[in-house]
C-alpha cells in the first residue's frame, strides 16, 4: 500500500519539478543576502563572492525568504566576478525589489554587468518609481512603472535571437529588440557596472540571482512562487547521483503548487521524511509509515492481518454468559475492547479492530448456537414428558 502510494507521488513530483531542476542549470551566482553582519555577500552557487560597500543587513524581506540589504543611496556590492562568466547563449537576471520613493539625478543602479556603455547589461530605477533596463545601448527608454512594496524582476536577454524580455512578479511586462554587447570586467549590485558613477539604488534588494541563459516562464513564475519568493535553498531540490537517479535531500523543500513536499515541517501539505514516512496535512507522523491529517477518499483499501477463526478450535475457552455479564458489569465494555477515552485518545487500528470484532462475531455465533441446541434440547423434554407447551 506504501509502495504503491509513494510511487503516485513520484509520478505526480517528477512531473512537476521538470521546471525546478532545471533552475539549477547556467547559474552563474546567487547572492541571497541574508547575511547579519560583516563585509561579504556569500555566493551560494558560484564563486563570486561579492564586497559590502555600507549596505544595512538583516532587514525584513519577502514572506518565504530569510533577510534583505538595504542600500541608501550611498551603498552597493560589488561582484566583479560573475561578469567573467560566459553569457553566449544569453542572461537572465533575477532579484526581488522594494524601491524607496525616491529622486535621482539620473538614475540608480539596481544591477548594472559590463565593461562600457555600449556593452553591458542593466536595470535600474528613475525617479516616480520608474524602472528602466536594457543591453548595450538599446531599450534605455522602455519604463516600467512598480509600487514601493516587494516585486520580483526578471530581466531576461535572449541569444541570438536578440530579445530582452523583463517580468515583473512572474507576468510578462515587456518584449523587445535588444543590442548584442560583450558582457565582461564588471559587475555591481545597487550602483554603476564600474562604480565610476554615484549612481545609487535606494531601496531594497533581496535573491540577486544571474544565469547564463535565459530561463523560461515557468521557471520564472516558479521563482516568484506566488508572491512568496522561492528560496535558493529550494531550488537546489535534486542531485543527479551516479546512476541517473533523482534523490530528494533530506533538509531541502519540493513545492508542489501551493503545498510542500518537505522535511523541515514549513507549511505543508505532503511531507517524506529521511526515512520514507509520508505526511498530508500534518507535521507529526508520530512513527507511521503514513499520517494523514484528514479524511481520507478510496475506493479500496487492503488491510493486511491476522483472523480469529481459533475461536471455533475445540480448545478455545469460550467465556460463559454469566461471566461475561459480570465482566460488563464490571468494566462497562466488552473483554478486548477498549475504552471509549483510549479510542479518543490514541484511536483505533483498523486491521487490531477488525479482528477484535470478528472474534466478538464468532463468539456470538457460538453463543447463539450454544443456545439454539439448548432450545433443542428442552424442545424434546417438553415432548417426551408431555409438559405443556
Amino acid at each position: 500500500m506504501k509502495k504503491r502510494f509513494l510511487l503516485l507521488v513520484f509520478l505526480f513530483v517528477s512531473v512537476f519539478i521538470s521546471t525546478a531542476q532545471n533552475l539549477q542549470e547556467g547559474i552563474v551566482s546567487v547572492w541571497e543576502l541574508d547575511e547579519t553582519s560583516g563585509s561579504v555577500a556569500s555566493d551560494s552557487y558560484g564563486a563570486n563572492d561579492g564586497t559590502i560597500y555600507g549596505c544595512t543587513l538583516n532587514q525584513s524581506s519577502v514572506t518565504t525568504l530569510s533577510t534583505s540589504y538595504s542600500f541608501d543611496g550611498s551603498d552597493r556590492v560589488n561582484v566583479n566576478g560573475a561578469a567573467s562568466a560566459d553569457y553566449s547563449q544569453g542572461a537572465s537576471i533575477s532579484l526581488w525589489i522594494k524601491p524607496n520613493i525616491a529622486s535621482y539625478s539620473w538614475d540608480g543602479k539596481i544591477f548594472d554587468m559590463g565593461s562600457s556603455s555600449a556593452n553591458r547589461i542593466t536595470l535600474a530605477m528613475k525617479s516616480s518609481l520608474k524602472m528602466y533596463f536594457g543591453v548595450g545601448q538599446v531599450n534605455y527608454a522602455s519604463y516600467a512603472t512598480i509600487s514601493s512594496a516587494w516585486h520580483h524582476i526578471v530581466l531576461k536577454w535572449e541569444r541570438p535571437n536578440l530579445i530582452l524580455k523583463l517580468y515583473i512578479d512572474g507576468s510578462l511586462y515587456y518584449s523587445g529588440t535588444s543590442g548584442d554587447p560583450i558582457i565582461s570586467t564588471y559587475a555591481n549590485i545597487g550602483n554603476e557596472y564600474n562604480n565610476g558613477a554615484s549612481r545609487y539604488f535606494q531601496g531594497g534588494l533581496d535573491q540577486v540571482a544571474i544565469w547564463n541563459r535565459a530561463l523560461t516562464s515557468e521557471e520564472i513564475l516558479q521563482l516568484y512562487n506566488s508572491g512568496n519568493g522561492l528560496p535558493y535553498s529550494e531550488w537546489n531540490i535534486l542531485t543527479d547521483t551516479t546512476g541517473g537517479d533523482w534523490n530528494h535531500s533530506a533538509t531541502q523543500n519540493i513545492r508542489l503548487n501551493n503545498y510542500w513536499l518537505s522535511n523541515d515541517g514549513g507549511n505543508e501539505g505532503i511531507r517524506i521524511d529521511n526515512t520514507g514516512n509520508v505526511g498530508i496535512n500534518t507535521t507529526n507522523l508520530d512513527g507511521y509509515d503514513l499520517a494523514v491529517g484528514g479524511k481520507i477518499h478510496a475506493e479500496e483499501v487492503v488491510v493486511e492481518t491476522g483472523w480469529a477463526d481459533y475461536v471455533f478450535d475445540a480448545e478455545y475457552q469460550l467465556k460463559s454468559l454469566s461471566e461475561l455479564e459480570n465482566f460488563i458489569k464490571s468494566n462497562g465494555h466488552l473483554p478486548e475492547i477498549p475504552l471509549a477515552s483510549e479510542v479518543e485518545k490514541n484511536g483505533i487500528g483498523l486491521a487490531e479492530m477488525n479482528l477484535i470484532l470478528l472474534k466478538k462475531i464468532e463468539e456470538l455465533t457460538l453463543y447463539v448456537l450454544k443456545q439454539q441446541k439448548e432450545i433443542e434440547d428442552l424442545k424434546i423434554v417438553v415432548s417426551t414428558n408431555h409438559l405443556p407447551k
